[in-house]
């Protein structure tokens, strides 16, 4: 091929096209079989398509380099100028820009000069130590700056380097900084590139390339196209680049510019007309930064070999082509310069949707129902054919998992599940952040945190649950619940010891308790299982019997991670050199964990951030101590970039962050997360930012700019189908959120061009609004005379289908469920029917359902009690009153000994003063016993068979025989105030106590200051009936839910039932829950809300809750004590 002297520049509107015009051109301009071609892209995700679609051409796809542009330029010096001149690792590199400023910040030659005076003020504070992480993160600032300036800027710098007058902000401390920067070493990207562009005429032809592509860039600094553009007059340099326009589109102006152009010539009064020419809309608002990089090619020397390809061959630009897709159409408009706003008319398809959720989880099952539509419509579509882009994909990830199958479990046979199942489509996520997407690196970085930790105990505990570190120190999964058994019960919540609990809180050592530290409580644990707990108090402390046998290995682990945590925690806040923070973090690593295959990326990935943090200290020869701030900082800012060696395509749906430059064609496109405030992202300059202080040039980049054309590449690469998915409402409260801007404006053009209707309150909107809920009956319900609508809504989940009609049904009417196949109990206890009647719909999901909704797990606490709990102090009465009865001192010093060196009570005057509280009203409680004989009472088994079921149970009671009669008393007790279960235990254990003694019997139930009375007038034939009819309530229970309740009975009968107003007026109360509700509330009970989520009619459960609690209310009265 001969040589142009100027750039070959190939713009063409499909991808596709450009990959196999580079094709042609690489194999002409093959000088060998084994010769490499050098073909330069942006980013990997656009190396692996474009490798893949030459290996699809070709049969194979080898010797084919893909370096970045600053790679190659640099590459290339150093083949041209030679090692001496270009070193292999740049100087002015980000990662070396940022070791080599903070030395100069640290040194005198800055600290000295009055120049820097502001610079030096931001990290040093008057009568402190010099904050070295401001300092650093300054210099990581200043590092990005520059890096900016030298490719957008790089006529500043020159200036400052030769300190030219007329230069821009010469005598700012940037200036000073840069020439400062040059006197170390000159070597700069700007000087580099210059030698380079006078060293290619006389250089050999031989070093160069015979031939450079640039594929598929649509950006690019100015200075760096001088240098390809230098290029082309000695080698060959095509350039191919996705121009979404056929036509010239370098005069047109945004909308918004427009109207501001209209705006100042109205403010000058002028009487010349403005002309201004809009085009397409779309390309106007949204092609700004691709219209600059066209404008700067215009500037260079350059050839142009178009290869625009229409739609459907050449379309009559009158009217649409009937035969391609809205999309396409959409497609043509743009590529012709076309605006269908002038010539309405209406085109309504699926090839574009747009989807309004209320939550990024809805998105995703919103967008999973409308792929299966897909797959379901065409055979031939495969998940490697959908791409979903995410402004952060971060934001999407934990949710994906959720929806979609992101460990390859059905990935070669995700279409076959089981009768009823809905497959689980196969994706992949590609821009994961390391501390995000790899739990080990996050553990890590946890440890790096060590020396500011206050040892929460659920953070020790989270460490524990990750594999490597379980592997490690030899600790299974299953042992994690006995170690946090263990560690609620020895009240441990934070800090090592006395002293390191002192300095968090910045008290001396003397005044700081060791009560709730790891030290006291493991202690307690270590010693109670070395001796016994026959005598719990040891030198001041209570010892605890949790540990048995062959625990004692396992809590020797925990004390070695502990051990190992806090040597670290003390090793880490020592100042290393680079090469030290190398080998001692490696170190760490490798004891703290073990990783098995499914780890080695994890560890590589840490390594690798390590490894590069020392070669680039050592590589500019940074003298000063480098602090644990500065290396945590530097560490979590690496591990928080998405890798880039992750694979973009993967054979699956690939889930991605919008990122520039990545515009492949695929069949679906599906973007979400396109909020107003989210997208297009916004970037904030630092207030030293000097280039956002001067007027803006062609070819600047920014990030909203970015978006902006990143959108239009998207909507030019789906080949199908465009998905558009934003949060239209708020999940919490329901207020209507703004799309993106972007959207709005396709949304418009789509309006007043094809006759789209995006109105909320229209019937024919195309605008799918997806039901706050998966399970709502609008996801399953089709919408008559709209079958697009239905389409784009419908889900695909049979599960969620399945509850919603469980919950319609259940709505509709709670007693039509059918009730559970017969399942009668023949032997019951008392406690049951207390239970029974205190709550049926909890009984029946217990007992016939397996359904524990109230599953309370011992939870690790952080923070230790600042006060006693309700649980805490009944447990304190109910020991206290069972050693007072006891009548032994001993016995009750121990309790208050318990309770006091326990640290269940909080570690302060409070705690004394709860115990002298409780020890009064369990003396009360006691004092009411004695007066009704406890030491008299006797603990009798009773057993009656009511309907062939037996009834059993142990009461207390006193058997008295006087004037041949005997009489019996029962003798009750609780140490709280009287609940409804403290009358139903009292009324049932009457009641059966009366059947097996044959006669009737009296009772007291004892409580904190009243007791409960049993009434005189009660008969053995009604206690008989009455528990027939409570049992055979019983077996009803267990079959079906039963809407009857001990507090809402008691209640209903206290009212009367002459008063039916408040009867229904307490009902409706009771059943409506509302923000207001507590926990404890009956309308909060978890079994209630779900057995009937539709309160129940009062007249269908009025008899019944007046037949079974009425007698209990009769029989019973409350009386205080005297």
């Amino acid at each position: 091929m001969a040589l142009a002297k100027q750039l070959m520049v190939y713009p063409a509107n499909r991808l596709e096209d450009l990959a196999v015009l580079l094709n042609h051109v690489l194999q002409l301009g093959q000088t060998g079989v084994l010769s490499s071609a050098q073909v330069i892209v942006e980013n990997t995700g656009m190396q692996h398509w474009l490798n893949t679609q030459l290996a699809q051409q070709n049969g194979i796809a080898m010797n084919v380099h893909y370096p970045l542009p600053g790679k190659f330029i640099w590459q290339l010096a150093r083949q041209l100028l030679g090692d001496e001149q270009v070193p292999q690792q740049p100087p002015y590199q980000r990662e070396a820009l940022v070791w080599r400023i903070d030395d100069l910040l640290a040194s005198a030659t800055i600290l000295q000069n009055p120049c820097f005076a502001d610079a030096n003020r931001y990290w040093q504070t008057n009568g402190t130590t010099p904050d070295v992480l401001k300092r650093f993160q300054l210099a990581s600032a200043l590092a990005d700056l520059f890096e900016q300036y030298i490719l957008y800027r790089p006529d500043w710098l020159n200036d400052w380097q030769n300190n030219q007058q007329a230069s821009v902000e010469l005598d700012h401390w940037q200036a000073e900084l840069w020439r400062i920067l040059c006197q170390q070493d000159g070597r700069h990207p700007i000087d580099i590139q210059q030698r380079l562009i006078s060293a290619l005429g006389q250089s050999e032809q031989q070093k160069l390339p015979s031939q450079i592509c640039l594929f598929a860039l649509n950006t690019m600094a100015p200075a760096t196209l001088e240098v390809f553009s230098a290029l082309a007059h000695y080698t060959q340099v095509h350039v191919f680049h996705l121009n979404p326009c056929a036509e010239y589109w370098g005069h047109i102006q945004s909308e918004k510019a427009i109207a501001a152009a209209h705006l100042k010539q109205w403010l000058a009064q002028a009487d010349d007309q403005v002309t201004v020419d809009g085009g397409n809309p779309l390309l106007a608002n949204l092609g700004s930064q691709g219209k600059e990089f066209f404008r700067l090619l215009e500037t260079q020397s350059s050839y142009n070999i178009d290869a625009f390809e229409d739609a459907q061959g050449p379309a009559d630009q009158s009217q649409t082509n009937p035969g391609i897709s809205l999309l396409q159409q959409l497609q043509q408009d743009i590529l012709r310069l076309d605006d269908a706003r002038l010539t309405p008319q209406t085109a309504i398809d699926d090839s574009l949707v747009f989807t309004s959720a209320s939550s990024a989880l809805r998105e995703l099952q919103g967008l999973h129902d409308w792929l299966l539509l897909q797959f379901q419509q065409d055979p031939k579509l495969k998940p490697s054919d959908i791409i979903v882009m995410c402004p952060q994909v971060e934001d999407y990830a934990a949710y994906v998992g959720a929806v979609f199958d992101c460990h390859g479990r059905y990935a070669n046979s995700w279409k076959v599940t089981k009768a009823g199942a809905t497959p689980q489509i196969p994706c992949s996520i590609a821009d994961r952040k390391p501390q995000d997407a790899q739990p080990l690196v996050a553990a890590f970085l946890q440890l790096l945190q060590l020396p500011d930790s206050r040892f929460h105990v659920s953070g020790v505990l989270d460490l524990l649950r990750l594999p490597a570190m379980q592997r490690k120190f030899n600790i299974d999964a299953s042992e994690l619940d006995t170690i946090a058994t263990w560690l609620t019960n020895a009240s441990i919540h934070w800090g090592l010891d006395a002293t390191h609990k002192a300095q968090v809180l910045g008290q001396s050592s003397d005044l700081a308790s060791p009560t709730h530290t790891w030290a006291w409580g493991l202690k307690r644990l270590l010693l109670g299982f070395a001796q016994g707990v026959e005598q719990p108090m040891y030198q001041g402390q209570w010892l605890l019997g949790d540990i048995e046998g062959g625990q004692g290995v396992l809590l020797g682990r925990l004390m070695q991670v502990l051990e190992q945590l806090q040597y670290h925690a003390h090793k880490l806040n020592k100042a290393r050199s680079g090469q030290h923070w190398h080998d001692y973090l490696v170190a760490m690593i490798d004891e703290f964990f073990s990783a098995e295959a499914a780890d080695e990326s994890a560890k590589e990935c840490l390594a690798t951030a390590i490894g590069n943090m020392s070669m680039w200290v050592q590589q500019v020869d940074y003298q000063q101590p480098i602090s644990l701030d500065v290396v945590r900082y530097s560490l979590t800012q690496k591990l928080s970039v998405a890798s880039s060696s992750q694979a973009f395509i993967t054979g699956q749906v690939t889930f991605c962050s919008m990122v520039p430059m990545r515009s492949i064609p695929f069949k679906l496109v599906a973007m979400l997360g396109l909020n107003d405030g989210q997208y297009p992202r916004q970037s904030t300059p630092v207030d030293f930012d000097l280039m956002s202080q001067h007027q803006r040039r062609v070819g600047d980049r920014s990030r909203r700019g970015d978006d902006r054309y990143l959108f239009l590449e998207a909507l030019i690469s789906a080949r199908q189908s465009l998905y558009l998915s934003y949060q239209g409402v708020d999940s919490k409260n329901n207020a209507p959120r703004q799309p993106s801007l972007m959207v709005t404006e396709l949304m418009d053009y789509l309006g007043r061009g094809y006759g789209w209707d995006f109105d909320a309150n229209s019937p024919t909107s195309q605008l799918t609004r997806l039901p706050l809920h998966s399970f709502s009956e609008a996801n399953f319900t089709p919408v008559q005379g709209d079958p697009a609508q239905t389409n784009t809504r419908l889900s695909f989940e049979s599960s969620w289908l399945r509850l919603m009609q469980s919950r319609s049904d259940a709505d509709a009417d709670a007693d039509a469920m059918e009730p559970l196949p017969s399942n009668p109990a023949n032997n019951i206890t008392i406690a049951d029917l207390v239970r029974f009647l205190e709550n049926p719909g909890r009984s029946f999901a217990n007992q016939s359902l397996g359904l524990f909704l109230h599953q309370y797990a011992d939870e690790l606490s952080d923070d230790e009690p600042f006060s006693s709990t309700k649980l805490v102090e009944y447990q304190l009465r109910d020991q206290l009153l069972a050693a007072d009865l006891s009548g032994d001192e001993k016995c009750m010093q121990q309790v208050v000994d318990q309770y006091t060196l326990s640290g269940k009570l909080p570690d302060n005057h409070l705690a004394k003063a709860t115990i002298e509280q409780s020890q009064d009203q369990a003396s009360a409680i006691a004092q009411q016993l004695h007066l009704n004989g406890v030491n008299d009472a006797q603990a009798v088994s009773v057993e009656v068979t009511v309907d062939d079921v037996v009834i059993e149970g142990k009461v207390q009671c006193l058997i008295q025989a006087a004037d041949e009669v005997t009489r019996v008393q029962l003798l009750l007790s609780r140490p709280s105030t009287p609940k409804i279960k403290d009358w139903l235990n009292l009324w049932i254990t009457s009641l059966v106590a009366q059947v097996h003694f044959s006669q009737t019997v009296s009772g007291v139930s004892v409580h904190q200051d009243k007791n409960l009375v049993l009434s005189q007038d009660q008969t053995l034939d009604g206690a008989a009936t009455m528990l027939e009819l409570i049992v055979s309530h019983y077996q009803q229970g267990l079959n079906q839910a039963l809407v009857l309740d001990a507090q809402l009975g008691q209640d209903l009968v206290k009212i009367g039932q002459g008063e039916p107003a408040k009867a229904f007026a307490k009902w409706q109360q009771n059943w409506h829950h509302h923000k207001y509700s507590q926990a404890y509330d009956f309308s909060s009970d978890p079994y209630r809300r779900w057995l009937w989520p539709q309160a129940p009619q009062l007249k269908d459960w009025q008899e019944r809750l007046y037949s079974l609690y009425q007698p209990m209310v009769s029989a019973i009265k409350e009386v205080k004590h005297g």
